[in-house]
Order: C-alpha cells, then sequence, then structure tokens
C-alpha cells in the first residue's frame, strides 16, 4: 500500500519542524554553558615589582701609601727596629658573616730565620699615634709567620664599617746571632685578610 501524497509532504514538514527545534534547542544549551564557562572565570591578580639585589662588600685598605714599612740596613746583634701600620675595614659587610681579619705574609732571604718578629694588635679603632696593645697577633721568627688566610695569625672580626686597628712589627736580630749572618739579607711581605 502506498503513502498518500500529501502524508508524505506533512511528514516531511514535521519532521523538518522537529530537527529545526531540537537544533535551536541544542544551540540554546550551547549558547548557556558559553555562558556558564565564561561567568566561572573570574581572576584577579596582585603585583610586587621593582626588586633589586645588590652584593656586599669587602674591602680593606693601609695608610702605607705605597712604602715599605721597613728598610733597614746595618743591623748588629741586638738591634729591634719598630713601626706601625693602620688597616681599615671599609666593606659593608660587617659582623657574624665576616671571618676574623688575618696576618699572613711572605719572606725569603738567608737572614729571615735569623729575624725574631714581634706582632701586636690594638683594640678596634686603635691608631699608631696612641698605640695601646690589645692582643699579640705573631711572635717567632719572620720566617714561620703563616703563608695564606688558613695558616695566617688571627686578628679581629670587623664589626663596623670604617673600623681601624692598628698593628705595630717589631723585628730584632737576636743579640745571640751567629758571626756567620754578617751581609745577610732578608725581605718580606706583609698581607692582611678578611673573608665572608
Amino acid at each position: 500500500m502506498t503513502t498518500p501524497r500529501h502524508l508524505t509532504q506533512r511528514d516531511r514538514r514535521r519532521s523538518g519542524a522537529i530537527i529545526a527545534g531540537a537544533a535551536a534547542l541544542s544551540a540554546a544549551a550551547v549558547s548557556a554553558l558559553v555562558f556558564t564557562a565564561t561567568n566561572a572565570a573570574f581572576s584577579d591578580t596582585t603585583d610586587n615589582a621593582g626588586n633589586s639585589f645588590v652584593a656586599g662588600t669587602v674591602t680593606i685598605t693601609d695608610d702605607d701609601l705605597g712604602n715599605a714599612m721597613f728598610s733597614v740596613t746595618d743591623m748588629v746583634p741586638g738591634d729591634t727596629e719598630t713601626e706601625c701600620i693602620e688597616v681599615t675595614y671599609t666593606g659593608s659587610i660587617v659582623g657574624a658573616d665576616l671571618s676574623g681579619l688575618r696576618l699572613y705574609g711572605s719572606s725569603s732571604g738567608d737572614l729571615q730565620p735569623e729575624l725574631d718578629l714581634l706582632v701586636e694588635r690594638s683594640a678596634a679603632g686603635g691608631t699608631c699615634a696612641a698605640f695601646s696593645a690589645d692582643a699579640t697577633v705573631f711572635n717567632g721568627d719572620l720566617g714561620s709567620l703563616g703563608t695564606d688566610y688558613a695558616s695566617g695569625s688571627a686578628g679581629l672580626v670587623p664589626s663596623a664599617q670604617n673600623e681601624t686597628v692598628a698593628y705595630r712589627f717589631s723585628v730584632t736580630l737576636p743579640a745571640a746571632a751567629p758571626n756567620s749572618v754578617q751581609g745577610d739579607t732578608a725581605s718580606a711581605d706583609f698581607t692582611w685578610e678578611v673573608t665572608t
């Protein structure tokens, strides 16, 4: 049995209407979902701008003006030569972040083991003009002074910027020096170091 022509067209209209209605409902559902998703994206920010970092400094100077403390000739047994130098810490890092200011050196020459070296240190803020010994930094022959930071003689830990410490050096050719040292020479370089 064949379907009448007018029923077929009506069925087609109904199918079209149903499809159109379903499409409209789908579009509405999608729009609702998009609207809901868009409204769920609340946000906020806060900023902390302009941060900067600067490394601290560890700086020491002395008042030798580029000159050696000692330039001694014609020493005889029993002679003592004394000089003083002021060492100033000008770095920005002070206190617990620093290790002590240490003295060490290097020396050479046949006379070095015969020379006795005494190094005394003032308290912080001391000067050569009004030197007052606060501690003995080193006492021994010139050749046995430490040669690097690890073996150097311990000093004060700088506790303030622009803090000065005076060091008094006394070099003696002992009265018991043997006759064989006549004409012998020695030279020495002294270094102060402070580290973090």
